[in-house]
C-alpha cells in the first residue's frame, strides 16, 4: 500500500496507432450526455454546440506530428461565480508554476477520459497527500481560457491506478472532462496563491470531491493504444 502519491506522476505510456492530423471543435455544456461521432485522422473536422444555462466550454484539440495541443474557453452564464479545476501545478525551487499535463487518463473498456479536476480517491486506498489541482475564479458572466500541449507519444497520467506486469489497451473513444465547483459551495473560501503571474485558489480534498460536477464532450471516435507499464 502507498503511504504517498508524488505531484505529476506519470505511470503508463499511450502510442498513438497512426500518424495524428485531427482537428474536433466541440462546444461543451455542464452536465451535458455523452454521446459518439466520427472523428476522422486526417484533417477532419467536427463541430458540436449544446445549450446550457451555467457554464459554455468551447475545446480545440489538435494533433500533429509528435506534438498535440488542446485549447479550450470558458463562459460562466450560470450567474454564481464558480472554481474551475483546471490548473494543475508542479514546485519549481519552491515556487508553483503551471503544468501543462494533458490531464488525468481513466479507461473503461475501450473508452478514454481526459480529466482536469480532482481524482477520487478509491475506496480502501490510504492516502496521504491527495493530488489536487489549484482552482482558478471563474466569475459570472466572465470567460477564461487554458491551453495544455503535450508531446507525442502521451504519458498515462492516473496516481491511483497501476498494476504488477504490463497491459496493453484498445482505446477507440476519447472525451474531455473538467471538473468545477460553485463558490458558494465551498467554506471557508480558498486562499489564493499567485502562479505564474496569475491569481490561483488552493482548495482541498475535502473541501471538493463530494460537489465537484463535471463539463465534458461527447465521446468520439479515436483509436489509441495504451500500455500500462508496472
Amino acid at each position: 500500500m502507498r503511504n504517498g502519491i508524488q505531484n505529476n506522476r506519470f505511470d503508463r505510456i499511450i502510442s498513438m496507432k497512426t500518424t495524428l492530423r485531427a482537428v474536433l471543435v466541440c462546444s461543451l455544456s455542464l452536465n451535458c450526455m455523452a454521446g459518439g461521432g466520427p472523428l476522422g485522422q486526417e484533417s477532419q473536422k467536427m463541430k458540436r454546440t449544446m445549450n446550457s444555462e451555467k457554464l459554455k466550454l468551447q475545446v480545440t484539440l489538435t494533433a500533429t506530428g509528435n506534438k498535440l495541443r488542446m485549447a479550450y474557453a470558458a463562459e460562466n452564464k450560470s450567474g454564481r461565480d464558480v472554481y474551475l479545476l483546471d490548473a494543475p501545478y508542479r514546485l519549481l525551487n519552491g515556487y508553483p508554476t503551471g503544468d501543462s499535463i494533458l490531464g488525468y487518463t481513466i479507461v473503461e473498456r475501450d473508452m478514454l477520459t481526459l480529466l482536469r479536476g480532482v481524482l477520487r480517491i478509491p475506496e480502501g486506498l490510504q492516502v496521504e497527500i491527495p493530488e489536487m489541482p489549484y482552482a482558478r475564479l471563474l466569475l459570472a458572466g466572465q470567460k477564461r481560457q487554458g491551453v495544455v500541449e503535450s508531446s507525442m507519444p502521451l504519458a498515462f497520467n492516473n496516481p491511483y491506478d497501476w498494476v504488477d506486469h504490463e497491459q496493453v489497451y484498445k482505446v477507440r473513444k476519447v472525451r474531455l472532462r473538467i471538473g468545477y465547483v460553485f463558490m458558494s459551495q465551498l467554506a471557508p473560501q480558498p486562499e489564493s496563491v499567485n502562479m505564474d503571474g496569475e491569481m490561483v485558489y488552493r482548495v482541498t480534498y475535502r473541501q471538493v470531491i463530494d460537489v465537484q460536477q463535471f463539463a465534458e464532450t461527447p465521446f468520439q471516435d479515436f483509436s489509441i493504444t495504451l500500455v500500462q507499464k508496472p
